[in-house]
């Protein structure tokens, strides 16, 4: 069998890529050029770096790695603690038109953090006005301090399904949560999945 005639294709929650290979939402989803590359080199698609709506200023640190030290020993490991996006989000929306008009059969995740119940649902509109075929829901960023973004979503009930309810409103295409290990697993978080699957 000819390697190119493989199909690697998968259906992820109704949307089709060419194959399981997506740049997750991080440093190098951060423009249009990085991501335009990862195309060409035949991954199927990208959760763009997180988008904010550019009312609260995002200062990334510098250096951007912390280490961690464990009982006497100075670094064990390293955390990379860049946040979401600091580009402006007319600059992200823009290269969203652009992977999209060039690079129409791959997929275009919009993953986004808001501060507030209008925040959460403008980011939704304009992801997808602005060619999104999905939306990812960021419940999970570690280094977001302010109480109802990031991490503190995951843990918050309610918080979590008021933006769940949301984004249905706002936006008519498929959806997945963001949540890592880092975001404990309280009882009733297959709570949250059923709801955003309902």
């Amino acid at each position: 069998m000819n390697k190119n005639n493989i199909d690697l294709s998968i259906d992820f929650c109704g949307v089709k890529f060419k194959n399981p290979f997506l740049l997750s939402s991080s440093p190098v989803s951060n423009s249009a050029e990085m991501v335009a590359r990862s195309f060409e080199a035949g991954w199927s698609g990208v959760v763009f770096k997180t988008l904010n709506s550019d009312t609260t200023p995002i200062i990334h640190p510098s250096p951007r790695m912390n280490g961690y030290g464990y009982g006497n020993k100075r670094l064990v490991g390293l955390q990379n603690v860049e946040m979401i996006s600091d580009r402006p989000l007319k600059d992200n929306l823009a290269d969203f038109l652009y992977l999209k008009k060039k690079y129409p059969g791959h997929v275009l995740i919009s993953s986004i953090m808001g501060f507030s119940n209008d925040e959460w649902a403008y980011l939704a509109r304009v992801s997808e006005d602005n060619g999104a075929d999905m939306l990812e829901l960021n419940f999970s960023c570690p280094h977001m301090a302010v109480e109802g973004a990031g991490h503190h979503v995951g843990q918050a009930f309610e918080t979590a399904i008021g933006w769940i309810e949301l984004k249905e409103e706002a936006f008519a295409g498929h959806c997945c949560l963001d949540t890592r290990l880092n975001v404990s697993s309280p009882p009733w978080f297959g709570l949250l999945v059923v709801a955003l699957v309902t």
